[in-house]
């Protein structure tokens, strides 16, 4: 039965063997045939155009529709197998997909890569157990908090929070050349960008990315020590690592 339904692969997302890649232009081929099918594309199973309002969408779909109107109401009908896209068959599919992603080498880690991207520049920091301090260049203009990330109904199958999670967070601060500590609230405005919602008044989630606000170390003299406060306790992370040859070549493609 698991092999006799369509589900679209949005809902198949695991970010190990099916991942979504940003890339800067996608072109889609769609063939249509008489009736709704399978057909393999470079061996892998895929379903042939099936109209359900979206044929304006394509760069020739004006003129088909010009040259063959048809005002049939749409309905799920004319799918040549049953469309799934939630419940315990698309559980089972994607529970199978990460038993394989594991059998082809793919572990999950909760080493976080914790580090800080200024101005362009990669900083990895200075680590005491939760505490991380990073050393911020003079003038450092946009600064991210940078760590792997992961989705947690990604990794596992039934955990119903598909955020984008990074490091737990509870503190946020600097230390200017004189000794002299700004803080932020964990709940500030200006914790923003890449930071999720805050969770018991006292921590939240990055998304893997996050904006760090230069208003913190604004005016401040001499060196400038920023010191990420981690709450371990709140929340571990699980993220797919790949295997060692084909991180090797993503590193590769990525250079």
């Amino acid at each position: 039965m698991l092999d006799e339904v369509l589900i679209p692969i949005k809902h198949l997302l695991n970010d190990a063997t099916i991942a979504q890649v940003e890339t800067a232009e996608v072109t889609y081929w769609h063939v249509e045939l008489e009736s709704h099918d399978i057909l393999l594309a470079e061996g892998l199973p895929a379903e042939s155009f099936l109209d359900t309002g979206v044929r304006a969408g394509f760069e020739n779909g004006a003129e088909h529709m010009t040259l063959h109107p048809d005002f049939t109401p749409l309905t799920l009908d004319d799918f040549c197998r049953p469309l799934v896209q939630e419940g315990p068959i698309v559980d089972a599919v994607r529970t199978q997909l990460n038993a394989r992603a594991v059998a082809l080498g793919w572990s999950l880690t909760s080493e976080d890569d914790l580090h800080v991207v200024a101005d362009g520049v990669t900083i990895r920091p200075e680590r005491d157990g939760a505490v991380a301090r990073f050393s911020l260049p003079a003038g450092a203009r946009e600064v991210r908090l940078v760590s792997r990330s992961f989705v947690p109904e990604r990794v596992r199958v039934g955990s119903g929070d598909g955020r984008r999670l990074g490091v737990p967070v509870q503190g946020v601060s600097v230390v200017d050349g004189h000794g002299v500590t700004r803080s932020l609230s964990i709940g500030s405005e200006l914790l923003a960008a890449g930071f999720s919602f805050v969770q018991d008044s006292a921590w939240r989630w990055t998304t893997g990315d996050a904006v760090l606000p230069s208003a913190l170390w604004a005016g401040c003299e001499g060196s400038v020590t920023l010191v990420i406060e981690t709450a371990p306790d709140r929340g571990a992370m699980h993220a797919w690592l790949a295997p060692p040859a084909q991180a090797e070549i993503a590193a590769a493609l990525a250079a």
